[in-house]
């Protein structure tokens, strides 16, 4: 078969002509994808936003409708649980309020006992009981090692022997706490005991 050359050239440039159409870049695809997750989420937040301010508004509108409870008028207010329609009614608790405004201010007179009515007797620090008398003793040896100087008292409970190690005795309650606060710093606890001497 003979070529058409005539007509052969008209072929190549229709062929190049549709070859020079621009494709559509690999990118364009995912950005328009992001521009509308983009677009999409705004329109949540904003629309989150309205709802909660709608909230606060409604919220601001129901404490100002509140009223405070006068518990001296309104006693029977308290025993009621529920509203009218069933739902459970909240409870106002106003000592909150009403506590800081009753401090009540002792004279300092008022505040210590006369001489003859205070108690005789001196503070201890007990640091453990327990009813192994080696325990006792180790413990005692671990505190010696700490800088203390405890004893380590046998008392008998019913027909048990209990071993209890104390320190003191102390003059007064500040001394003991002094030294109690000193044995928390070092993460031992104690209990501390007064012990009578006189009783008038």
């Amino acid at each position: 078969m003979p070529r058409d050359y005539v007509h052969a050239s008209d072929k190549n440039k229709r062929k190049k002509k549709k070859s020079k159409r621009r494709a559509i870049p690999k990118i364009t695809i995912p950005i328009v994808l992001i521009v509308i997750i983009l677009f999409l989420l705004t329109i949540v937040f904003i629309g989150k936003r309205a709802a909660i301010h709608a909230t606060k508004e409604k919220n601001a509108e129901i404490v100002s409708e509140a009223k405070p409870v006068d518990l001296k008028k309104d006693k029977a207010m308290l025993v009621q649980t529920t509203q009218n329609d069933g739902a459970p009614q909240p409870i106002n608790y106003e000592f909150y309020k009403m506590l800081p405004r009753m401090e009540v201010e002792i004279p300092k007179d008022q505040t210590t006992l006369p001489e003859e009515k205070q108690k005789q007797g001196y503070y201890l620090l007990q640091l453990a009981s327990v009813k192994d008398n080696g325990a006792a003793d180790a413990f005692q040896d671990k505190m010696i090692k700490a800088g203390y100087n405890p004893t380590v008292i046998k008392i008998a409970r019913g027909d048990e022997e209990w071993f209890r190690v104390q320190l003191g005795p102390f003059k007064d309650e500040q001394s003991a706490q002094d030294v109690q606060e000193s044995l928390q710093m070092k993460n031992i606890d104690s209990l501390m005991l007064f012990v009578k001497t006189n009783d008038k």
